[in-house]
């Protein structure tokens, strides 16, 4: 990430970052219904997230815009895909 902003030259300041956490749910790797279904739906476009950190993110990423005027955000994607092997149940359980 860094050198993608060297290289291009973009200028970030300190508030330019939100730093949101207020999407945790009742806690950590304990998906709740709204997120469920948002790592299924962007799942069908090919973007795979998991309920341990990168579906909670994304999930609060779309809250926020939905009640913020954001002019730009970019989502990082950390990883942490071997994760959603442990909830196959909970993801996997339909294809819907």
């Amino acid at each position: 990430m860094l050198c993608f902003l060297v290289y291009f030259k973009i200028k970030i300041e300190q508030n330019d970052i939100n730093l949101i956490d207020g999407y945790v749910g009742q806690g950590y790797a304990i998906p709740y219904q709204e997120e469920v279904e948002i790592i299924k739906r962007v799942a069908k476009i090919g973007i795979i997230l998991e309920p341990v950190y990168t579906g909670k993110t994304f999930y609060g990423m779309l809250q926020q815009l939905k009640v913020k005027k954001y002019k730009k955000v970019i989502f990082i994607h950390t990883g942490g895909l071997f994760s959603i092997f442990a909830f196959n149940k909970t993801l996997f359980s339909s294809r819907n």
